[in-house]
Parts: C-alpha cells; sequence; structure tokens
C-alpha cells in the first residue's frame, strides 16, 4: 500500500526493484566480494557489540512509548558512506521487529597491506544517539502516519521549513518527525542524568527552529502517562500543539 494503492501495479513495482537487485548481484560478483570481506563485517560487528546500550535500554524505550515490540535487529553496513541510518519496522506473524541499518561514525583506518584495521564503530555516545534516534522513528511513525493524523498534519505546512544541512528535512512530515526523534534524544539524555549530552544535542541542533517545542510536548506526555498510556494515544495533541508555533516560534501548550 506504501508503494502503490492498486496492489497489481506495487507487485510491478516491487518485481522490477528486485530485477535490478538481482542484477546488480550478479553484474557486481557481490558473493565473491562478501566472501573477502567477511573480516571487516564480523570487525564492524564486534566494534558496534563492545558499545551496545546497557540491557535495560530497550525496556525503557518500551516504557516511554508504551509500545512493545518483538524483537530489535541492528545491521551494520560498514561500506556505505559514514553516519547514515535509517529504521524500518518489519511485520511479522509473531509480531514486528524494529530493523535499523547503521553506517561507521568515522572514516575507516587502513593498515600497511590495505586491509581494514578499524571499521569506525568504536563510539558509545554515536551508537547510543542513533539507536535512540532511529527506533525512535518506528515507535511513534505508525501512530503518525494513521489517515486521521496525516489530514490533521497538513493543517500546519505551512509551518515548513529547510534546515541547513539537513536534506533528509524535504517536507514537513519530515520535519515533524525528525524534530520529534530528536526531542526524544534530547530527553532521554535528560532523563538518564546526562545533561551535557542533552546540551551538546541542543547545540548541535541550534538552527531547529522547532525543537525547543517538541521538548516541551514531550515533557507534557510524560507528566499525564495516566491519560496517554502511550504515544499513539498523544500523537492527536501532539500535532495540534503546532498551532502555537509560528514561523519561528519555540512554545510550548500548556
Amino acid at each position: 500500500k506504501d508503494i502503490n494503492p492498486n496492489r497489481d501495479l506495487a507487485i510491478q513495482e516491487i518485481d522490477s526493484i528486485m530485477s535490478m537487485i538481482v542484477k546488480f548481484y550478479r553484474v557486481s560478483n557481490f558473493e565473491e566480494f562478501y566472501r573477502k570481506n567477511q573480516y571487516v563485517y564480523k570487525a564492524a560487528i564486534k566494534e558496534v557489540e563492545n558499545h551496545l546500550p546497557k540491557d535495560d535500554f530497550i525496556p525503557f524505550m518500551e516504557n516511554y512509548f508504551g509500545i512493545e515490540h518483538e524483537g530489535y535487529d541492528f545491521y551494520v553496513i560498514p561500506f556505505f558512506k559514514t553516519e547514515f541510518g535509517m529504521a524500518h519496522q518489519l511485520e511479522r506473524f509473531d509480531g514486528n521487529r524494529n530493523i535499523t541499518f547503521i553506517s561507521p561514525f568515522e572514516t575507516a583506518k587502513l593498515d600497511d597491506a590495505g586491509q581494514i584495521q578499524y571499521v569506525g564503530y568504536e563510539s558509545e555516545e554515536d551508537i547510543l544517539e542513533w539507536v535512540v534516534h532511529e527506533y525512535a522513528h518506528t515507535f511513534f511513525i505508525p501512530s503518525l502516519t494513521t489517515a486521521e493524523n496525516l489530514y490533521q498534519l497538513q493543517n500546519y505546512e505551512h509551518l515548513y521549513q529547510s534546515v541547513p544541512d539537513n536534506p533528509q528535512i524535504g517536507n514537513w512530515f519530515s520535519m515533524f518527525a525528525e524534530h520529534l526523534a530528536v526531542a526524544f534524544e534530547v530527553r532521554t539524555a535528560e532523563l538518564m542524568g546526562e545533561n551535557d549530552r542533552a546540551n551538546k544535542i541542543l547545540k548541535r541542533h541550534s538552527d531547529w527552529p522547532y525543537l525547543d517545542h517538541f521538548v516541551d510536548q514531550l515533557k507534557l506526555y510524560e507528566k499525564n502517562r495516566e491519560t496517554y498510556a502511550s504515544i499513539t494515544g498523544f500523537m492527536p495533541l501532539l500535532i495540534d500543539s503546532c498551532s502555537s508555533l509560528g514561523s519561528n516560534t519555540t512554545t510550548s501548550t500548556k
């Protein structure tokens, strides 16, 4: 349905994409590439495993959003450009799985023989940031994309403005979603007692016009969990809170 409301046309598009993937796989001899570079993938996984958030972190996220998922998968893509991440939710018969793809945070380092000795994932702070940000999308996107909420969200499209150095924010929907994910990064840091990290996140996003507003809305959500058991129930209020925003306003709904 996301690809095309017409099922037959959607299947045709999927078949076309898969055909291109198959062609790339064969022409590039990807199986041989993957075999030769297994050591890179294994090294990347080890680097990530050494810096994953603590075991209580996923329960923290599930409790915060009031939603539970069947599993969480963190895929490394060591040969993609640095600082790229994307999250998807896979619906399965036994429950939803959150899937996040993360590229390295730093440039790889080679030894004298030209072999990769450091992939670029050795950063607990970056891993935590990407896990928080990307997984957050999978918790709130389902409620944000209901027909009713999307219709209401359109009422505030005039608030859209481009954000420097953030090409992924290309419309009002992406602007709303990215602001909410970063706001959750800030609140996570604050709730974990890491105010310095929270301030760094705020400083790094100082040119995001509505970030303070979204942080304040999450605080409002936290104070009213008896009324809003999950982010799903709070989403309509969060969307309507945008009525208090001007083009450069950072106010909060009281």
